[in-house]
């Protein structure tokens, strides 16, 4: 409780952030994935970006996507 001028004045302390405060809050999920395809990732390859992005415009490195940064090789070479 606080006195303000000739008042009385008290603060309620509230919970009322906790749902967005918990929503924020680090956690693990384990699933498992059944298919009868290969699965496909995307990788993000963060040299292989910042590469791209400061090679000048109208570059062949501005015009084409290096694959091999973007999806993972197996062992024979192929996506996967």
């Amino acid at each position: 409780m606080t006195r303000s001028g000739a008042v009385l004045v008290e603060q309620v302390q509230s919970n009322g952030a906790q749902p967005d405060i918990d929503s924020q809050l680090p956690y693990i999920a384990h699933v498992e994935v059944r298919g009868v395809a290969p699965l496909l990732l995307h990788n993000w390859n963060v040299e292989a970006v910042a590469q791209k992005s400061a090679s000048s415009k109208g570059s062949k490195a501005k015009k084409t996507d290096n694959l091999e940064s973007y999806c993972p090789m197996g062992a024979s070479g192929c996506p996967g």
